[in-house]
């Protein structure tokens, strides 16, 4: 009887032991499962939302740096420069850029002005050349557009590998989950353009607010939302690069140095 009721006693500690050990396991599996969801929550968390009349914040994003420098490349060897915001051959831009006529094999290295997030991306097709676009968003809400990247670094390659197949001519872009971040004044092209024309083609959009343009009510009635953020890059270059800005010839033929982001404001 001693022998049978010990025998009892022994296997009911084993099966409670076990039970505890699954309980145990299920419970550490479970803190692990909330710990990456809030990790993956915070990696992906961004304080700008696009809404039907704009861009809002949400949250409190950091500020922005008091003294706000954006140095995307080196603006010593450009041949002309591009102003933002007017009429071209192919309809209204707000895109700023700069020609790079002298360089050899459309070479031309361009950086990340601030650190963010790669929030969209496209890559299509321009005369059987392959072009990438880079929508970089920073927390405190300036966004730099880059488009027509020709070669771009190994790591940012694999996210662009990821995007569809191009097509010729369709730049549309496509989100970027998680986005890829960047540190200011990490490389994110080393070539640009296409064959023959080397060129940066660079749009900057600040969330905080409007555009003084967008108060123009028929101004705003014709360009889209995203235009209605649109700035003058230039102004926030380093003293040295908007002396050599001002020293280039503008290189739109039609509409020169006409800029609805830049007259104004700048020089």
């Amino acid at each position: 009887m001693w022998r049978w009721f010990r025998w009892v006693l022994i296997v009911g500690i084993l099966v409670i032991v076990i039970i505890a050990i699954v309980v145990l396991s299920k419970n550490e599996d479970n803190t692990e499962s909330s710990k990456s969801a809030a990790e993956n929550q915070t990696s992906n968390e961004t304080y700008w939302r696009q809404t039907e009349d704009g861009w809002e914040a949400f949250g409190t994003p950091p500020a922005c740096p008091e003294s706000l420098v954006l140095s995307i490349a080196d603006i010593s060897k450009a041949t002309s420069v591009l102003y933002p915001g007017q009429m071209r051959s192919v309809g209204y831009e707000p895109t700023a850029g700069f020609r790079f006529d002298n360089s050899k094999n459309n070479e031309a290295q361009v950086k990340a002005p601030l650190d963010g997030e790669i929030i969209q991306a496209a890559r299509f097709y321009e005369k059987g050349q392959i072009q990438y676009v880079f929508d970089i968003l920073s927390p405190c809400g300036i966004m730099n557009r880059f488009d027509h990247l020709l070669e771009i670094p190994l790591n940012l390659q694999t996210m662009a590998d990821k995007l569809p197949a191009p097509k010729e001519g369709d730049t549309r872009s496509n989100s970027i989950n998680p986005p890829v971040k960047v540190a200011k004044g990490d490389i994110i092209a080393t070539a640009v353009g296409n064959t023959n024309n080397t060129y940066i083609s660079w749009t900057v959009f600040d969330f905080r607010k409007k555009n003084k343009s967008s108060e123009d009510k028929s101004w705003a009635a014709e360009h889209q939302i995203l235009y209605h953020y649109a700035i003058c890059p230039f102004q926030y270059m380093t003293d040295e690069d908007q002396t050599k800005v001002k020293s280039l010839p503008p290189t739109d033929s039609t509409s020169g140095s006409k800029s609805d982001f830049c007259n104004g404001i700048w020089p």
